[in-house]
């Protein structure tokens, strides 16, 4: 009966929690946005990260606002990570076919 009035047995509410730390688990485990990079034990351990960071907000009784914030701007810098490492190994790439 609860489940009914709370609106979690509809598809969309149900996912809706849970979608951004799927996204954060991914970029944090090593799965990349331009393609064709990542594990699943990288994405595993994203998840702990998360779920890690998930719980401590909790325990501190954190606004759920500011744990969004908080997992948005870790998003964020995964992004950038992953875009700098991506630009710094296609430089090294190009210097070593110039040094050929």
């Amino acid at each position: 009966m609860s489940i009914g009035r709370s609106g979690i047995c509809n598809g969309t509410n149900a996912i809706q929690p849970y979608d951004t730390d799927a996204i954060a688990s991914c970029v944090l485990g090593g799965a990349s946005f331009m393609g064709g990079k990542g594990t699943v034990l990288g994405t595993m351990i994203g998840a702990l990260i998360i779920t890690t960071l998930r719980n401590g907000f909790s325990l501190l009784s954190i606004n759920t606002a500011v744990q969004n914030m908080v997992l948005g701007l870790v998003i964020i810098l995964a992004v950038l990570l992953d875009v700098v490492r991506e630009q710094m190994a296609a430089r090294s790439r190009r210097l070593a076919a110039a040094a050929k």
